[in-house]
């Protein structure tokens, strides 16, 4: 029973990375390797930045998780004194511009920074 239940959980989340493009690693190893930064940072609370630079600590998320992405990069910002950023993962541009609308709301009303990236970016 227990390796039926294994069995399970391992094909769901294999079936949930399976509706992406890329990895979301992927797409920071990208992002943060082209702009000079460090991945998968632990800080001082055992929380892990996506990347960090020397002015900006980034999280990435796909679009749908845009809310989570937005917390743990004002968290982030806020405990290491450096400019907070959230990027979004647009890979269906039609389906996902909402989330990225509500994300452009709050970072004109809190002031971040929010940048998106697509498949294309990835190299």
């Amino acid at each position: 029973m227990k390796k039926i239940v294994c069995l399970i959980i391992i094909l769901f989340f294999a079936s949930v990375e399976a509706k992406h493009i890329y990895r979301e690693k992927d797409y920071q190893y990208s992002w943060c390797m082209k702009h000079q930064g460090q991945l998968e940072v632990q800080l001082f609370d055992y929380t892990r930045a996506d990347c960090i630079t020397n002015t900006e600590v980034v999280e990435f998320d796909f679009a749908s998780k845009w809310a989570e992405c937005t917390g743990q990069a004002l968290y982030y910002g806020l405990i290491i004194g450096k400019l907070p950023v959230c990027i979004l993962i647009i890979e269906d541009f039609k389906k996902d511009i909402i989330y990225f609308k509500r994300l452009q709301q709050l970072s004109n009303k809190y002031r971040f920074k929010i940048d998106i990236m697509t498949p294309k970016d990835i190299k």
